[in-house]
């Protein structure tokens, strides 16, 4: 990785430019090198740190098996994958996984924001299904526990 260069991580120049570190010279470099080694292995944790963090949490999705299960008991043919129904249980389910999440991480707003949203159009297709489907909108009502006001 070359002083100059931009694909040096941020961190880096600015360590380099500190230290104004020349690779040709030796006279620092025991100790440069060895900060240069750290500086990189610090930037790479709090990144890889922060990318697991946030792909365990955000991008955690439902599992197939799980999502085929929910779609097997809701569709009305074979091939149903998107009908109000399904929508329904798979939101449910979400719904459930992070209601779970908010109990332990009480501050995370955007996480809450995003319930608020999937509640509401949870309730949106509710009051689509009521209409033009009341059996499968009882159906589903008293198969997933949802109160209904």
């Amino acid at each position: 990785m070359r002083h100059g260069s931009k694909n040096c991580a941020p961190i880096l120049q600015l360590f380099f430019a500190r230290c104004k570190f020349e690779e040709g010279t030796e006279k620092r470099h025991k100790n440069t090198v060895f900060l240069a080694k750290e500086a990189i292995a610090s930037y790479n944790n709090a990144v890889l740190g922060l990318s697991l963090r946030f792909t365990h949490f955000f991008r955690q999705k439902m599992k197939r098996s799980e999502k085929k299960d929910l779609m097997k008991n809701y569709q009305k043919h074979a091939k149903d994958t998107g009908s109000s129904l399904v929508q329904i249980a798979i939101l449910s389910e979400r719904i459930a996984h992070l209601t779970e999440h908010l109990k332990t991480h009480k501050k995370d707003d955007h996480s809450r924001r995003g319930l608020f949203k999937m509640v509401g159009k949870r309730r949106k297709l509710l009051n689509y299904i009521k209409p033009k489907d009341p059996e499968g909108y009882k159906s589903v009502v008293e198969s997933l526990q949802l109160r209904v006001g």
